[in-house]
């Protein structure tokens, strides 16, 4: 774990056209750093595709994707 990994996250996504916004310690416990995207009804599938794109390219850039390539296959099932 390194926290300053999640403010590289933010600020390569911003680059990329995404803004999300990173919460931290001591908003979150120590080990808890997130991000949150916000989605409104006023994006479109193209832009929702696009911002998944750069964030899954960034995501697994930091290391943040435990199961990036097996979920691109469709190998994760998200819980019912």
């Amino acid at each position: 774990y390194h926290s300053a990994k999640i403010s590289a996250f933010s600020r390569m996504c911003l680059d990329s056209r995404v803004a999300l916004v990173v919460v931290g310690f001591p908003a979150t416990g120590l080990f808890l750093t997130r991000a949150r995207i916000c989605i409104s009804a006023a994006h479109t599938q193209e832009d929702l595709d696009f911002a998944l794109d750069v964030i899954s390219q960034y995501g697994e850039m930091c290391g943040f994707r435990y199961f990036g390539k097996q979920a691109d296959q469709g190998l994760i099932q998200p819980p019912c």
